[in-house]
């Protein structure tokens, strides 16, 4: 896989999480919860891109 198609799926995957929050009954609560996965995500996106980059 190269770092662009790693890079693309993640946010596509991202926005899907996000704009999902906005339909949830408890909006804040649910964007809340989003909003620490997000950065969960993040950290594992930081992490792939670095075995990335040490792999190439």
């Amino acid at each position: 896989m190269s770092i662009t198609f790693i890079y693309v799926l993640y946010m596509s995957i991202t926005l899907f999480l996000f704009l999902g929050g906005w339909y949830h009954s408890n909006v804040l609560l649910f964007f809340i919860d989003r909003y620490f996965i997000t950065l969960l995500l993040y950290l594992l996106l930081y992490l792939l891109l670095y075995i990335s980059l040490l792999v190439y």
